[in-house]
């Protein structure tokens, strides 16, 4: 299952973080805000084939409040992922950051899935 998301501004950690890339990480928290819903890994994201700073810098998903269905499938997976105790996996753009404060490590998913 895959979503399209907006692009957001950059942020500090941008540079730190590969062009684009999946995330896998076991889930700590489930979080809604007033500007956003996140998921945050237990670890930092352990990227596929990325560098060592990407494993120790990623450590939120976060989408905007503004896809009500991609949101409602984002916190069911993240949910599933859970209660089943697998792993979540997001996929990121180059172009894409979460809409979390400058130099915050996250992130928004343009796909994600738990398997």
């Amino acid at each position: 299952m895959a979503f399209t998301l907006m692009s957001l501004r950059t942020s500090n950690a941008e540079a730190q973080v590969p062009s684009d890339g999946w995330g896998h990480c076991k889930i700590a928290e489930v979080a809604v805000f007033s500007n956003r819903v996140h998921v945050m890994c237990a670890s930092a994201a352990k990227g596929s084939g990325e560098t060592t700073i990407f494993a120790n810098q990623l450590f939120y998903f976060a989408l905007p409040l503004t896809d009500n269905i991609t949101l409602r499938a984002f916190l069911d997976m993240a949910h599933a992922a859970i209660l089943s105790g697998k792993t979540f996996h997001a996929h990121f753009p180059a172009t894409a950051t979460a809409p979390c404060g400058p130099g915050d490590a996250c992130r928004v998913p343009d796909s994600f899935l738990y398997r």
